[in-house]
């Protein structure tokens, strides 16, 4: 067929013997030979590459699984950095208290008896004391002059206050008057909210049941005691907040009726709950928070008997000599509960240390990448860049370029104040 196709050209020589295919050309000029020598050279080039791809993904790895381990021992560091920073400030300060002499050194003393202790074994021991003393062998006095007013006459019933966000607080509610018929808002009587004292710590309702039945009977009001969260398993400010909340929620009725009078009342640690909620209501009704009621205008008492009102360890009461052996122990026991409830004052400058150990290893990494001829990639340093290309190209053009990411000396100071504790 092939042969067929060249016949009709006169032009084609007749002794020239034909193709009998066209690849038969190709293959004498060996195209193939080096097309095919070809394929295989680059297939091998291929298979090398994928070796070496394989290689440096498998380096990469061993880099990767390097740094996270690096990374985790330098966080280990500065926590240990940090822990050590803080003991030595410590000790520094229990030092200089025990060279001072007098009521610092007293309360040092009493920081060294605790250190060895943990906060849970110095609740259960407060507690446990403070059952002996109140539930085995009262020492209450039995208030009331009659049967009619004995506190043991008083209506107690239990209750659970819902808080805005959810939680609820366990009361008692102590009545203390005469139930005519159904309460109203004409025969309601006013509302005294308690707070148990016993340093945030080893007070509860059932160690104040005396006082609130007592204070019922004798003023005539219904009394509501609070069953606050507790140190050391709840620290500052989760008194506070179950506290305010709790008034904030009888204020709006949430025992029925709106009290006609709304008073506050504690002792100890529980008179400064008290305060506190007061002098947070009036800020609000000041600031023109309070919408739908205003507490601060409802508030009309304030009881307080023996209020702890500063929990700094370096407080005036805390340094005056003690009169007694029975005052050094009450000092000893505010300290213990200052310890278990208050935030810890070093918190802020564990922070700046951990900032500037985070600074330090920063510092590390970059260098160690300036050295291996690669730039980290830090997203500050990229804005910087940025920045400072843009304030470049403002300048080429003749305008001030505001893109310098040098911080000023007014967020340099704040920043310097933030981290101090």
């Amino acid at each position: 067929g092939f042969r067929d196709c060249f016949a009709p050209y006169p032009c084609w020589p007749q002794d020239l013997e034909m193709p009998t295919h066209p690849g038969d050309i190709l293959e004498r000029k060996g195209a193939y030979d080096e097309l095919f020598g070809n394929f295989e050279l680059l297939n091998e080039q291929r298979d090398e590459q994928h070796q070496e791809v394989l290689e440096l993904e498998r380096q990469k790895n061993v880099l990767a699984l390097g740094i996270k381990d690096r990374k985790q021992r330098l966080k280990q560091t500065c926590k240990r950095i940090t822990n050590k920073v803080r003991e030595r400030e410590r000790i520094d300060k229990l030092l200089h208290d025990l060279n001072a002499g007098g009521a610092r050194a007293r309360l040092a003393m009493c920081s060294l008896q605790w250190d060895n202790v943990t906060p849970e074994e110095r609740a259960i021991i407060f507690r446990e004391r403070l059952q002996k003393q109140v539930m085995v062998s009262p020492s209450s006095p039995k208030l009331g002059r009659s049967a009619a007013m004995h506190h043991a006459a008083v209506q107690a019933s239990s209750r659970k206050a819902t808080l805005s966000d959810g939680r609820h607080v366990p009361l008692r509610c102590y009545s203390g008057g005469e139930a005519d018929g159904p309460t109203t808002a004409a025969t309601a009587l006013p509302v005294v909210v308690y707070f148990h004292g016993e340093g945030y710590v080893s007070g509860n309702l059932d160690t104040h049941d005396w006082v609130c039945r007592a204070l019922s009977a004798l003023a005539g009001v219904t009394v509501v005691a609070v069953d606050y969260r507790r140190a050391p398993e709840h620290r500052f400010p989760a008194a506070f907040e179950d506290a305010y909340g709790v008034l904030d929620w009888i204020s709006a009725g949430g025992l029925g009726l709106c009290p006609p009078r709304l008073g506050v009342a504690g002792d100890s640690a529980g008179a400064g709950l008290a305060v506190a909620c007061c002098l947070a209501a009036a800020q609000k009704r000041k600031s023109g928070l309070e919408e739908k009621h205003d507490l601060g205008q409802r508030l009309s008492l304030q009881l307080l008997f023996s209020p702890w009102l500063d929990l700094r360890p370096d407080a005036p009461s805390m340094m005056t000599e003690p009169c007694g052996e029975e005052t050094a122990q009450f000092q000893n026991d505010l300290y213990a509960f200052q310890r278990l409830y208050a935030p810890d004052r070093n918190a802020g400058r564990s922070q700046a240390v951990r900032a500037k150990a985070g600074r330090c290893s920063r510092a590390v990494s970059m260098g160690s990448a300036k050295a291996s001829g690669s730039k980290p990639a830090d997203s500050r340093t990229s804005s910087r860049t940025g920045a400072s290309r843009k304030a470049s190209a403002g300048k080429s053009k003749g305008a001030k370029g505001d893109g310098d990411a040098t911080p000023s000396k007014a967020s340099v100071a704040s920043e310097r104040i933030s981290s101090r504790p």
